[in-house]
C-alpha cells in the first residue's frame, strides 16, 4: 500500500474530511487531494507533518482522564470502618506505621494506599490518601470489587466527609498541546486568564510542594499555594528520564492536571457525580479559567481569535474525554528501582568477589538477617490473592 491510499483509509476510518486535514497540517486540501489520488508524492518531511496531524486527530487515542491522587477526610476515627466499609479492604492486610502527614499521628498503609489516624480529642478524624501508584492500585482493587470512581465516591458520601484535594489528570496521547509553546505564550501574555502567576520550567528537575522530581517541560498555571491551580508537563521524559522507560513503549505524552482542593475540590465531586459527563465538567474548569489566543491586529484582546492548538484541545473536533482506569497490581516498584540503581551494581560485584575467592559471605549475611514484623506483613500483602485481601460483597 502506498502513502496515498495508505492516508485515504486512516482519514476514512478516523471521519476527517481532506479539508479538515489540510488545515490541521497546514497544506492545502488539493495537495492532500492528489496524494490521495496518486497524481503527486509527497516528501518524506510532508509525509511526516501529515502522519501527526492524523495522530492529533484520531478520535479514539486522543485525550483519557484519570484521577490521579486523592485526599478525603471523614469525621469518624474508627479506621476500620473506613478500611473495610469504605476501602472495602480486610484490616488485618493493612501495616501500621507510627507516624503520618497532615497532623495525623500514625497511619495504615496498604502499598501505595495510606489511611491516618489522629487522636480521639482532635477533630481530624481519619483520612485517605491516594496518589498517583496508590490511585493505579486503587483501580485494581475497585476493578476486583466490580466498583468504578463513581461507587466510591457515592459510598463515600453516605458519611460525612471532606474533599481535601482532588487531581484530574488529562493523558495525551498524541501531543495536541505543546508546553513550551504554551509557556512562551504565557511570557507574551497572549492568553485571557483567572490565574494572577505561572511558571514555566525547561529541561531539568523541579521540586513541587509534593517533594516529587520533575523533568522536561512543566507548566503551572495558578499559585500552588491556592485551591485551584494547573500543572501541564511533558509525561513522556518524566517517564523517560525517572523511571528509564524506553521512548517507544510510552503511551502519553504529556499530562494535563487540574488539581482542586476543599471547595473546589467538593463542588468537583458533586458536578461529577450529578451529571456523569466528565468532559463536560474538566472543560468547563478549564474554559473558566484559561483561554490561550492568537494575536490580532489590534490589543484588544478580546477580537483576537482563539489559539488553533488550543481550541482543538477543548473543542468538539476529536474525541469525547472519558474517564479511565490505568490499574496495576500491587507491586514492589519504588523498592525494585532503589535497588536497581543504588544496590544491585555493588552486590553483583560482591557475588563475583564471592565467586571468584570461593567465598560465601553474601548468603551468609542474608542467612543471618532477621525481618521485621513490617517486613512480614508486606511479604503477606505481595503474595496473597487479591480476593483474599478484600471484604465480601455486600459487607
Amino acid at each position: 500500500m502506498n502513502f496515498g491510499d495508505w492516508l485515504r483509509e486512516k482519514r476514512s476510518d478516523y471521519g476527517i474530511s481532506q479539508q479538515h486535514l489540510a488545515v490541521e497540517s497546514q497544506c492545502s486540501r488539493r495537495y492532500i487531494s492528489m496524494i490521495e489520488n496518486g497524481s503527486y508524492e509527497p516528501s518524506i518531511k510532508m509525509q511526516a507533518d501529515i502522519q501527526e496531524a492524523l495522530n492529533r486527530m484520531n478520535p479514539g487515542k486522543e485525550l483519557e482522564l484519570v484521577f490521579d491522587y486523592v485526599r478525603i477526610r471523614f469525621e469518624t476515627h474508627d479506621v476500620q470502618y473506613v478500611i473495610e466499609k469504605i476501602l472495602k479492604i480486610k484490616m488485618k492486610y493493612m501495616i501500621y506505621d507510627d507516624y503520618a502527614f497532615y497532623g495525623y499521628i500514625a497511619k495504615y498503609v496498604f502499598s501505595n494506599i495510606q489511611v491516618m489516624i489522629s487522636p480521639e480529642e482532635d477533630d481530624k478524624g481519619t483520612l485517605i490518601e491516594l496518589k498517583g501508584q496508590g490511585c493505579r492500585e486503587f483501580e485494581n482493587i475497585l476493578l476486583a470489587q466490580g466498583r468504578s470512581w463513581f461507587d466510591f465516591f457515592v459510598r463515600c458520601e453516605k458519611e460525612k466527609v471532606f474533599y481535601k484535594r482532588i487531581d484530574l489528570a488529562i493523558n495525551d496521547n498524541v501531543g495536541i498541546l505543546s508546553i513550551p509553546f504554551l509557556g512562551e505564550k504565557c511570557k507574551q501574555r497572549e492568553l485571557i486568564s483567572k490565574f494572577r502567576s505561572f511558571q514555566s520550567l525547561g529541561s531539568g528537575k523541579f521540586e513541587s510542594e509534593e517533594n516529587e522530581s520533575f523533568v522536561g517541560n512543566t507548566l503551572y498555571l495558578g499559585s500552588l499555594k491556592s485551591d485551584i491551580y494547573f500543572c501541564f508537563y511533558e509525561k513522556n521524559i518524566e517517564q523517560m528520564v525517572k523511571k528509564g522507560v524506553p521512548a517507544e513503549e510510552i503511551e502519553i505524552i504529556n499530562r494535563y492536571e487540574i488539581r482542586l482542593k476543599n471547595d473546589r475540590a467538593y463542588n468537583t465531586i458533586q458536578d461529577l457525580l450529578v451529571y456523569r459527563d466528565v468532559e463536560q465538567t474538566v472543560f468547563s474548569i478549564i474554559n473558566t479559567y484559561i483561554v490561550f489566543l492568537e494575536v490580532g491586529k489590534t490589543k484588544k484582546k478580546s477580537s483576537w481569535k482563539m489559539d488553533r492548538s488550543w481550541e482543538r484541545f477543548i473543542g468538539p473536533d476529536r474525541g469525547k474525554l472519558k474517564l479511565t482506569m490505568e490499574p496495576k497490581p500491587i507491586e514492589l516498584g519504588r523498592t525494585l528501582l532503589w535497588l536497581r540503581r543504588q544496590v544491585a551494581p555493588t552486590l553483583k560485584m560482591l557475588l563475583l568477589i564471592d565467586e571468584e575467592n570461593s567465598t560465601n559471605r553474601i548468603n551468609d549475611l542474608l542467612n543471618d538477617t532477621n525481618l521485621t514484623k513490617k517486613h512480614e506483613k508486606m511479604i503477606e500483602q505481595h503474595t496473597a490473592i487479591l480476593q483474599e485481601i478484600l471484604m465480601e460483597k455486600g459487607d
